[in-house]
């Protein structure tokens, strides 16, 4: 916004931030765009539009890289977000394209007035009655008015200039309001932009929790399912351990039983050389004391022998017994089975009987029989 002191000059201040400036904010771009303007209207049409269009891709292309050096930091204290040019340090409040738009934005719409031929004829005229009237050039001119001459010539042109810059400031301000809108509207946009990147990433972070955690979840369940396994494992160890426990066993009743067979053949033949021994001690009666003591020796060690016989036979028939018991078993599943079968029997001749009383020929009844002798039992 523009301002007057107390004495009467003029000022510029920020209605954002409440800075002020003597300077015009733009009187750079100003310049700039009146060099480019003295030099312009001295060009043919063609070179002039070339010469514009390589001016505008210099300028976006300009513009781009000073709009990219700029970020957002959030500020400690207020919790505001304040803006940073990573190549100078400058801070400041407005957003950047607040900033540079308004002026980038300028230069476009001066550049293609450039191509008006009306407008180039209006500088023209405008640049003539400056030459007419002070016999000067328009930088002489120009000087002139700024030493504060005072001829009526010059107050002529003075009013003429300023009035034409009255309207060039008006067109500027509708321009730069337009600018401005632009700027809200790519300031939003931004904004936008940035909740969604803040959006965006919160997702992300959301789903690297989550998988973060169902990493761990998975970790667990090896770790449950390698536990299960070592269990297994162990169970099927001692299951191949018993099964080879159980053919053991098996193998040793094997042995027991043969011999058991083996110490029974033994048994009887000791019986057999005691009997023998006993007949011969009674026709030997009146043998000499050497025949007796090798007889009570021989005696002694028959003696010996047949209490280790004893020994087995205990041993043999306790396996014996364990043998009974089981013959005792086979024997009551055989008569339970004679019994059936006898049951078998009776129902047969029963059947056979009563065929042979039937007067059609027993068919049917020989039928039944055959069918009730294949039925399974």
């Amino acid at each position: 916004a523009v301002h007057k002191d107390g004495e009467g000059r003029v000022f510029y201040g920020n209605s954002g931030t409440g800075e002020t400036t003597w300077e015009h904010p733009l009187e750079e771009i100003v310049r700039e765009l009146a060099g480019v303007c003295r030099v312009c209207v001295t060009l043919s049409r063609p070179m002039r539009e070339r010469s514009i269009v390589d001016l505008r891709e210099a300028w976006e292309a300009q513009a781009k890289e000073e709009f990219a050096l700029w970020y957002s930091v959030k500020d400690s204290t207020t919790g505001k977000d304040y803006f940073c040019n990573s190549r100078t340090g400058q801070t400041m409040w407005e957003h950047p394209a607040e900033v540079l738009l308004p002026g980038h934005f300028l230069k476009l719409r001066a550049a293609d007035r450039l191509i008006d031929d009306e407008y180039l004829q209006d500088l023209a005229t405008m640049g003539s009655t400056l030459n007419e009237g002070s016999g000067q050039t328009w930088n002489s001119m120009k000087r002139t008015l700024e030493s504060g001459i005072s001829t009526r010539a010059s107050n002529d042109v003075k009013d003429d200039a300023h009035q034409a810059m009255k309207e060039e400031l008006a067109s500027t301000a509708t321009e730069l309001r337009a600018a401005r809108e632009d700027a809200a509207k790519v300031r939003a946009q931004f904004e936008a932009l940035k909740e969604r990147f803040e959006e965006a990433k919160r997702n992300a972070e959301n789903e690297e929790m989550l998988r973060s955690k169902a990493e761990a979840r998975l970790e667990q369940e090896q770790q449950k399912l390698e536990g299960v396994q070592k269990d297994l494992d162990i169970l099927k160890d001692k299951f191949d351990q018993a099964q080879r426990s159980a053919q053991d066993v098996e193998l040793k009743h094997s042995q027991a039983e043969a011999k058991l067979q083996e110490e029974q053949q033994k048994l009887q033949s000791a019986i057999a050389e005691c009997e023998a021994l006993k007949q011969q001690q009674q026709a030997s009666n009146q043998s000499s004391t050497d025949a007796q003591a090798t007889m009570k020796q021989e005696l002694a060690a028959t003696t010996e022998q047949l209490q280790a016989a004893k020994d087995m036979l205990a041993e043999a028939q306790r396996n014996a017994q364990e043998v009974e018991v089981k013959r005792s078993q086979v024997q009551v599943q055989l008569e339970t089975e004679q019994q059936r079968l006898q049951s078998a029997i009776t129902e047969c001749e029963a059947w056979k009987q009563q065929a042979i009383a039937s007067k059609d020929g027993s068919e049917q009844g020989m039928k039944q029989l055959e069918q009730f002798l294949s039925a399974p039992r």
